[in-house]
């Protein structure tokens, strides 16, 4: 299983309710419904929040038929549709105690008289209430089904979580509006935005998160997206995705297979190198290489291949054809919108948003074969984000060790090639800039010549607070960046394959990720 596929099924949350209750064991028969996410939305223009686990309105929101400036905040509760979709022995259910579930009902504020909100309760005589004549709110359906606390010691039961309810408080400007949250981080961002805390609406069957923006590295199978790298990193608009060479040539000759049969691209000259043909699970495409005499020649130098998945990227780095820098590389990368447009595309992670925390979440794949190198070189991979000022305009770098022969330190450089600021760091557990998440995946160092095979999926999450300690080590180099972190925008993204010196390294390398996301709370 890739460890975007595991990541997924972790922070969706239903990993960790299965944990609690316990996962069928080869199931027979019609299965009952797992609980449904209920989706929470912002409204950026009436500061208002909505919840909702249809997927037909899901989609129309979405599709902007709801009016302007519904956004998904990220973060997700767990409720069955009703109590005949509950019968699920491995979650707490509707129809058995300690924690039967009641119906959550949903109201609206009636057309010229009530607000432009929605409510919520799962309190049976605050919704008779509220569907007497001149409320100012209007029944809508019955929303979810959800626990109730313990009326005695007011405690969810055992493998829920306590969904507190925050209100904005605005009666008097027939403006009124409720959060309902899991999240101790949003909760406690509520009380300081001043909403009133009105304790526990209902019980959660457990809580999760999800991206509000995705990022991948992913170029089409030519030749279009193979650049110098100060051409793949030029001021643009939109964003691109590219393969970036750096001190060496960009190549452009087809290689195509020569027999597409397993064993024959096994044998390849290319894959050889790469490891691509091994990981199985879809067709490889050309290789691109230099002109050569022979594949064997070609594979020998600098070139790339391409795999049916944009996503995947069979690579080989070689100094035969290097320039006068020592060093060379080939980097999968995508450059984010850097100028800000009619509407600023930038991607500002740390700035304040919807009374929620965010992270940088960073992930990629790689299979490595053998590095070969001289006396006195080095070889290795590292994950790279790049953030800009928006004030200053300087730039800083991020900068993880993967793989290869350096050994792995936290430090603080300029770097030699282009005099950006480089905080660096590895994948290993306790780095103070950010958390490896899944340290087991840490692949040590390869002494040259190497031997062996290295497969592994890194991870790596950045929060607010660990941000702040990427700028002040940044700062201690150039202190003409800004030490507020809501000033910084992700100008690029991607995984620089480098030999310093001289030799080579094949390798493979796929599904190199950003995304950002409320910051995730174990359960």
């Amino acid at each position: 299983m890739s460890y975007r596929n595991r990541l997924v099924a972790l922070l969706a949350g239903l990993s960790a309710l299965f944990a609690a209750f316990g996962a069928f064991a080869f199931p027979i028969g019609p299965q009952p419904q797992s609980p449904s996410q209920l989706v929470e939305y912002f409204n950026t223009v009436l500061g208002h929040y909505f919840y909702t686990l249809n997927s037909e309105e899901i989609a129309a929101i979405d599709a902007g038929a709801a009016g302007p400036g519904w956004v998904k905040t990220g973060l997700i509760l767990y409720a069955f549709r009703d109590v005949a979709s509950s019968g699920n022995s491995a979650f707490p259910t509707c129809d058995r105690k300690p924690s039967p579930c009641v119906p959550v009902s949903r109201f609206y504020g009636t057309p010229g008289l009530g607000p432009n909100s929605h409510f919520y309760t799962a309190n049976e005589a605050e919704a008779a209430g509220l569907m007497k004549p001149g409320t100012g709110w209007t029944f809508e359906e019955i929303a979810f089904v959800a626990p109730l606390p313990d009326a005695t010691t007011h405690e969810c039961a055992a493998g829920t979580l306590p969904v507190f309810r925050f209100y904005n408080g605005r009666f008097r400007d027939n403006d009124s509006n409720h959060r309902y949250t899991a999240s101790s981080d949003a909760a406690a961002r509520m009380r300081a935005a001043g909403w009133i805390d009105e304790g526990i609406a209902f019980c959660s069957l457990g809580r999760g998160t999800s991206a509000i923006e995705k990022h991948d590295v992913a170029a089409p199978p030519d030749t279009s997206r193979l650049l110098q790298q100060e051409v793949c990193d030029r001021e643009l608009n939109a964003g691109r995705s590219c393969l970036a060479f750096s001190n060496v040539p960009v190549p452009y000759l087809p290689y195509a297979p020569a027999d597409p049969s397993f064993a024959a691209q096994m044998a390849d000259a290319f894959s050889g190198k790469t490891l691509i043909a091994s990981l199985g699970n879809g067709r490889i495409l050309d290789a691109i290489g230099l002109p050569a005499e022979s594949r064997e020649a070609a594979s020998a130098d600098v070139f790339v291949q391409f795999h049916e998945s944009p996503l995947v990227f069979g690579i080989g780095v070689s100094t035969v054809s290097k320039g006068p820098s020592a060093y060379s590389s080939i980097i999968p990368m995508k450059r984010l919108p850097a100028v800000a447009g009619e509407i600023d595309q930038r991607l500002f992670p740390f700035a304040s948003r919807y009374e929620t925390s965010y992270e940088l979440r960073f992930s990629f794949d790689v299979a490595v074969r053998p590095i070969v190198l001289d006396a006195g070189s080095a070889g290795y991979g590292v994950g790279m984000i790049e953030y800009q000022d928006r004030i200053s305009g300087l730039r800083m770098r991020a900068n993880l060790l993967a793989y290869g022969t350096p050994t792995p330190a936290d430090f603080v450089v300029r770097d030699a090639k282009d005099g950006v600021v480089i905080v660096g760091s590895s994948f290993k557990p306790g780095s103070p800039f950010g958390r490896n998440f899944g340290s087991l995946v840490q692949v040590p160092g390869l002494p040259p010549p190497a031997t062996g095979d290295v497969r592994a999926e890194f991870a790596w999450f950045v929060k607010r607070e660990e941000f702040m300690q990427v700028l002040a080590a940044a700062r201690t180099v150039e202190p003409a960046l800004s030490a507020d972190p809501a000033d910084y925008f992700v100008r690029r993204f991607g995984v620089s394959n480098e030999i310093y010196g001289s030799g080579r390294m094949g390798l493979t390398e796929f599904f190199v990720h950003l995304e950002l996301a409320p910051v995730f709370e174990p359960l």
